[in-house]
């Protein structure tokens, strides 16, 4: 009889896998069910269920709707966009440093050759020196960078210079220059 009772007690007592088959599997079903049943009505149950947990304070970090995530694409591009700006500015800036630099330099030497220009008008200096001096200046310099200089000085100034060149870079200081200005400095030098 004591036998008969344990049997009966364990057979009352209801196990795990009895509470899954029972109540859990039967929940799932009609979840499934009304799932299936919703979306042939045409109801966007997912799109639902994402705004739904949207509004859900710990849910609305994990579950992103579709503006969202348009956004935050449209975020990324511009973040990328502004490194690409970013990253050509430095670079701009850079250029503009080392063109800076340049255009001191040259300022420097147009002082230079003024103020030696400046000495022979006066008559500081004898002539010939002046130009031997200023010539020897116009030897180190570009010719890209020497024309514009020749091309604002007097003529017959212009001529004794070039003259005292050797005749590859008065050559290529003539062939930088203005073709009218070229023509008069040339016919000066023929004189």
């Amino acid at each position: 009889m004591a036998r008969d009772s344990v049997v009966e007690k364990e057979n009352k007592k209801a196990g795990p896998f009895q509470w899954l088959v029972v109540i859990v599997i039967p929940i799932i079903f009609a979840i499934t069910l009304a799932l299936i049943i919703l979306s042939f009505m045409g109801v966007d149950v997912i799109g639902n269920a994402k705004g739904f947990a949207n509004h859900i304070p710990f849910l609305s970090s994990v579950v992103s709707t579709e503006e969202e995530l348009i956004e935050n694409n449209q975020l990324e591009e511009l973040q990328t966009e502004i490194d690409s700006q970013s990253s050509q500015i430095d670079q701009l800036s850079s250029e503009l440093s080392v063109k800076e630099q340049t255009i001191d330099e040259l300022n420097q030497q147009v002082l230079k050759l003024e103020k030696q220009i400046e000495d022979y008008e006066s008559g500081e200096q004898d002539k010939t020196e002046t130009v031997t001096t200023i010539t020897s200046s116009f030897k180190n310099m570009e010719p890209e960078t020497a024309a514009p200089i020749i091309s604002n000085l007097d003529n017959q100034l212009a001529a004794s210079i070039l003259e005292s060149l050797p005749d590859r870079e008065r050559g290529a200081i003539l062939g930088a220059l203005d073709p009218e200005l070229a023509a008069q400095i040339t016919q000066l030098l023929l004189e």
